[in-house]
């Protein structure tokens, strides 16, 4: 790990020009502001970078008007995938600055700290980063960079109504409801903001983005007698601040998980398209580094049954994926084969559990499911026997009835919740896991739902982010 102290010492500016012209396979950036005066300066090395086969993916904010059209427009024309993630909520700003660049199954460099994409962040201004190299062969240095990436794929997830991927016609959006400006207005109206405070989240028309609503800790205010409600309110927040941790990790050690975090058409055209792609025959085998395009098309792959190892330790198309080799039309009937067919096996019983297949079985009986219901009945499952389906459903309707709108719970009501139904389960279950969306708990719910809606027949979107609904 190292310190970068901008601008005495050096600049992470020059850092990222270094990596960019060298032979990493992707360069992922999350930065809270971008301006031309930071995008052009490393424009050609990203241009080199992308004539090098790198792939180039960005995430930025568009708070306070620190955003230029120009910028915007650069990114799109250079990167593979370009989001915007924005909070119409005046008391939320997303403020991320992280640049990764890693190399398959070889080495990764990340940055962090305080730079946005502009000349001063990058170069000028009095900025301070942690700069990291890991090696991926090495195991627990790999975890931390699937953690950037993860978070990444949190913050690009279009199912969320606060991200939204970056095309021609959003940008026109934007500019038409106030959302950005262009670098020379930014100048003149860089006085006038100061003055009245403007930021763009007074816009009275329509919005374009979501609100998520988050809070900072309680400051409690001195209190000079003794008073037995206060100490039972304080008591409750500190349960409550105990309960919050940093870590997205569930301590819950499962089976029960999602076959990737695509839909349908993501998985058709990010995934299996890509690794059909490398096949200039159907009957053709390759190594697996060969059939590499990014972190998750061979994983995937494999567990979608598109590609398998032969005797030689190479790959090949499966009797599916010469189908689809052939027609990729047939995807969306085979993906939902492919999730019913899908099982995890339980390392400690040996016993296979398929999750798809019980959640069908499931919703036989119920027409909605509840985050809350599927992390203390389904998320915990360790096997899929017809049993432990029927004590899960018999669950789910006990919870459902003591808590039929658990999301319209206030905090106090939340914590409590989560105490009795961690004793009635017997799982560790933290705040964080089952009340926001900060773990991978609420992944694994939006991954399932994804999933479910691709039988558009049997569920339907109703857009509420913490339930999966079936038709009536």
């Amino acid at each position: 790990m190292h310190i970068i102290n901008q601008p005495f010492e050096e600049n992470i500016g020059h850092y990222l020009e270094k990596f960019l012209n060298e032979d990493y396979n992707n360069f992922y950036f999350m930065v809270a502001y971008a301006k031309n005066s930071g995008v052009l300066r490393l424009l050609s090395h990203m241009e080199g970078f992308k004539a090098n086969g790198g792939k180039i993916k960005g995430i930025i904010g568009i708070d306070q008007f620190n955003t230029s059209i120009e910028a915007i427009e650069n990114l799109l024309d250079i990167s593979d995938e370009l989001y915007i993630y924005y909070n119409e909520s005046p008391t939320v700003t997303y403020h991320s600055k992280v640049y990764l660049f890693d190399k398959e199954n070889s080495r990764a460099q990340l940055f962090v700290g305080s730079s946005n994409f502009t000349a001063g962040g990058l170069y000028t201004n009095y900025e301070t980063n942690v700069y990291s190299e890991f090696d991926l062969k090495n195991p627990q240095q790999k975890v931390t960079v699937s953690q950037v990436l993860d978070m990444f794929s949190l913050y690009s997830d279009i199912q969320n109504n606060c991200c939204k991927k970056v095309d021609k016609e959003l940008i026109s959006n934007l500019i038409s409801k106030n959302y950005i400006k262009s670098e020379n207005d930014l100048k003149i109206k860089k006085t006038d903001k100061e003055h009245t405070g403007e930021t763009g989240k007074n816009r009275k028309e329509t919005k374009l983005f979501g609100i998520e609503r988050f809070y900072p800790p309680t400051v409690e205010k001195k209190v000079h007698q003794k008073n037995t409600k206060n100490k039972k309110v304080k008591e409750i927040r500190n349960n409550e601040s105990k309960l919050k941790e940093k870590n997205r990790t569930s301590a819950i050690k499962r089976v029960f998980t999602s076959l990737g975090e695509y839909n349908c058409e993501g998985m058709r055209n990010s995934v299996v398209q890509p690794t059909l792609d490398k096949f200039e025959a159907k009957d053709k085998t390759y190594s697996y580094k060969e059939l590499y395009v990014d972190n998750n098309n061979r994983k995937y792959s494999l567990d979608m049954g598109i590609i398998s190892p032969n005797e030689d330790g190479n790959y090949q198309l499966t009797e599916i994926g010469e189908m689809l080799w052939e027609d990729i039309n047939k995807f969306p009937e085979i993906f939902q084969n492919q999730l019913l067919n899908y099982s995890k096996l339980n390392k400690d019983t040996k016993e296979l559990l398929y999750p798809y297949r019980a959640l069908f079985r499931v919703f036989e009986e119920i027409e909605e499911l509840t985050k809350l219901e599927f992390l203390y009945t389904l998320y915990i499952l360790k096997d899929t026997r017809d049993s432990s389906i029927k004590t899960a459903i018999e669950n789910i309707k006990e919870i459902k009835s003591n808590y039929p709108d658990p999301e319209a719970l206030d905090k106090k009501e939340k914590i409590k919740v989560l105490d009795e139904y961690n004793r009635k389960f017997n799982v560790p279950f933290e705040y964080d896991d089952v009340w926001t969306t900060e773990r991978t708990t609420y992944n694994q719910f939006l991954y399932f739902k994804r999933h479910l809606l691709s039988f558009s027949t049997t569920f339907i979107d109703d857009k509420r982010r913490f339930v999966i609904t079936k038709i009536k």
